[in-house]
C-alpha cells in the first residue's frame, strides 16, 4: 500500500532531495520500532532549523550509524559509548524497591530475586 506524501513537511523544507530523505528516515524509523507522530514533528522541526543541506546529511548520517535519532555527523557519541556496562550504576536499589506498593507476597518474590542478582553481581 502506498503511504501518500507528508504533509507536514515545513515550507522551508520542500525540497525534492529532502523529501527523498525523510521518507527514506520514515521508513527506516518504522523498521526499527515505534515512531510516533510527536517524535516525527520533533525531528522535522529540528531539520528545518538547521535548514536543507545539514538536515539530509543529519538523515543520512543516522541511518547509515544505525541511530533511532537523527544526529549531525560528528555530534553523535560512539557505538561503544551507548552500550558501555557500568555495574556500579546496575545494581538495584533495594531500599528504593521495598517502598513501592505491592502485595507483600509480590514484593517479597521481586526483593529475594533482586538479592539473589545482586549477589551475583558483586
Amino acid at each position: 500500500m502506498k503511504r501518500k506524501p507528508d504533509t507536514n513537511i515545513p515550507p522551508k523544507l520542500q525540497d525534492i532531495d529532502f523529501i527523498i530523505a525523510w521518507e527514506n528516515w520514515r521508513d527506516y524509523r518504522k523498521t526499527r520500532g515505534k515512531f510516533t507522530p510527536h517524535t516525527e514533528e520533533l525531528q522535522l522541526r529540528a531539520c528545518n532549523d538547521i535548514g536543507i543541506e545539514r538536515a539530509i546529511a543529519m538523515i543520512e548520517f543516522s541511518i547509515k550509524s544505525g541511530y533511532q535519532g537523527l544526529f549531525e555527523p560528528g555530534d553523535a557519541r560512539p557505538r561503544e559509548a551507548e552500550t558501555k556496562f557500568e555495574p556500579h550504576k546496575s545494581r538495584p536499589n533495594l531500599e528504593a524497591l521495598q517502598s513501592i506498593d505491592l502485595p507483600e507476597t509480590e514484593r517479597q518474590k521481586l526483593l529475594s530475586g533482586l538479592k539473589a542478582i545482586k549477589l551475583t553481581i558483586r
